[in-house]
């Protein structure tokens, strides 16, 4: 299979492109692989920014940021690299990427020359414990911190049962913050913008996350079941 690859900035993602000859055995190659994605735009296939596949396309060895690199040991800096590139291969948003990571981050911090793949579940509860009573972090914050371990173990070390035991905290009951009808018809009342007039009415109207909206397209749109344009709905007001 001759291909050229390079790191390109896709999407405000880090992203390996990869150009080949368009046979038909080669497509079905590149497509088996975790994370691969097609571009119309690049009019390439194109894959995470991850170390594995830096190394199988021949392309400059990636590692992990400068800051985390100081506070994990040498014992721990595979670890955390091989559990950044499997968020990455499973196609993780980038807000779950960067929550997981620091927040395992912060188990290894603690272990200094510890090796990871060595904690038992005693480990984790005594860890746990430690986060909840003498760090005082909210029931919250330590849901966050199991949900990264439990990919660890699970995802990157194929062991689930290690996790099965881990007590989770009980969430405390809250309220959400619901903005009053009011002021969210005044807002769409005074946005004279129809691009972003629409986008309020769409995420208030059907509760959308603002990834939804942003990567909405006409074809979600079934235009045959709209009766009326905007300015035939205006003009009925």
């Amino acid at each position: 299979m001759k291909w050229t690859a390079k790191i390109i900035e896709h999407k405000g993602t880090n992203r390996i492109v990869v150009y080949f000859e368009k046979k038909p055995e080669l497509i079905q190659r590149i497509r088996k692989l975790p994370g691969v994605r097609w571009s119309k735009t690049l009019g390439a296939w194109h894959l995470p920014d991850v170390a594995a596949y830096r190394i199988q396309f021949k392309l400059e060895e990636k590692t992990i940021g400068t800051n985390a690199l100081e506070r994990i040991s040498d014992n721990n800096k595979i670890a955390y690299q091989n559990y950044i590139d499997m968020l990455y291969l499973l196609a993780y948003s980038q807000n779950t990427i960067r929550t997981y990571t620091v927040e395992f981050a912060q188990l290894l911090y603690l272990l200094k020359n510890k090796n990871v793949n060595e904690l038992t579940t005693e480990h984790l509860k005594s860890y746990l414990l430690y986060c909840l009573q003498t760090l005082k972090l909210s029931e919250n914050q330590v849901h966050s911190r199991i949900n990264a371990i439990k990919f660890y173990f699970e995802k990157v070390l194929k062991q689930p049962k290690i996790v099965l035991e881990i007590p989770r905290p009980k969430k405390p009951l809250l309220l959400p913050k619901v903005i009053h009808i009011d002021d969210v018809a005044k807002m769409i009342k005074q946005t004279e913008n129809l691009k972003h007039k629409t986008m309020l009415m769409l995420v208030y109207g059907m509760g959308l996350r603002v990834s939804e909206i942003i990567n909405l397209e006409i074809t979600n749109i079934d235009s045959k079941e709209c009766k009326y344009t905007y300015k035939e709905q205006k003009e009925k007001r």
